[in-house]
């Protein structure tokens, strides 16, 4: 009995290791608590094991976190760090994974097309992406919808990606307002020395994503004397309580 061909594993139409690449995107402590859909160990270990067959298979790995250097969220969960802990992570703060430069050159730098994906919520973002399909329709509006109902109903309900949902839609010229009303509370993280800054005043929460519901909201007011010049910045309770002052004269820095 004669076999078929072997059919060349680059152009197959079905996956083979030498023409698909393995994306884990966001497979981070909040995320995976958040599921509700299923059991969550069995969701740590379909993708422990889908990540072991994608290494025994040496497929090409792109590993992406959501908000871990900004402090917001915590990296992926510890067993995934362990076993991609040879593979790059590209930490994003948009919600959008493709919007992210870097995770977007990794992806395309396997030189693979398709690609086996790895990622929570997935449902609402395959509704909001097939409405690329069929821009400006009934059918488009209803996957937007879809897309809101999907996270609305129990899987991200206040977690840490809102902010960056928040952020990522709204138009530019009121990106500072939506984000101040969506704001949420979060520890105080280190901060960057490159250029000097020093912390004078902290009252924060210790754990991050504090709901609003728990005090840690505030506001600012400055004042500025019409005959000196002298500028006062106050740090208000919502309440009016002052927590901090700070004057600040007038003349050019160095002076």
């Amino acid at each position: 009995m004669a076999s078929e061909p072997m059919r060349d594993p680059i152009q197959d139409d079905l996956l083979t290791p030498q023409n698909c690449a393995f994306i884990v995107i966001d497979y981070q402590p909040v995320q995976v608590n958040s599921i509700a859909s299923m059991e969550r160990q069995r969701l740590v270990s379909n993708i422990l094991r889908a990540a072991r067959a994608a290494r025994l298979y040496g497929l090409p790995i792109v590993h992406s976190t959501v908000n871990v250097a900004t402090g917001i969220n915590k990296p992926a969960i510890k067993a995934l760090r362990t076993l991609l802990e040879e593979v790059p992570t590209y930490d994003r703060t948009s919600i959008n994974a493709w919007e992210d430069v870097e995770f977007r050159k990794a992806v395309q730098a396997t030189g693979r097309k398709k690609l086996v994906m790895a990622a929570l919520w997935a449902a609402a973002w395959v509704a909001l992406g097939l409405t690329g399909f069929v821009p400006g329709t009934l059918v488009a509006a209803g996957g937007v919808l879809a897309f809101h109902a999907t996270f609305a109903l129990g899987e991200t309900l206040l977690q840490p990606t809102i902010p960056a949902i928040t952020n990522d839609m709204a138009p530019d010229h009121l990106r500072g307002r939506y984000n101040a009303v969506n704001a949420g509370a979060f520890q105080a993280n280190a901060l960057d020395g490159t250029f000097g800054p020093d912390r004078v005043f902290v009252k924060a929460p210790e754990t991050a994503n504090v709901s609003p519901m728990g005090g840690y909201q505030f506001f600012g007011e400055v004042d500025i004397d019409g005959h000196s010049g002298e500028l006062t910045v106050r740090l208000r309770e919502l309440d009016g309580t002052v927590l901090f002052t700070k004057a600040l004269q007038p003349g050019r820095v160095g002076q």
